[in-house]
């Protein structure tokens, strides 16, 4: 019974960090995004 805890403790953190590292890609890449100017204003004359 502990080997099944043990599994399914260390499995949730498993999930957590890859959930975690997902949301963080994801939030950077629109962090990019945003920072990045959708089209290049025109030239001012």
């Amino acid at each position: 019974m502990d080997i099944v805890l043990a599994v399914l403790r260390y499995g949730f953190a498993a999930v957590l960090v890859v959930e975690a590292a997902l949301v963080g890609r994801s939030l950077f890449r629109l962090a990019l995004e945003k920072a990045r100017p959708a089209e290049p204003a025109p030239a001012q004359e």
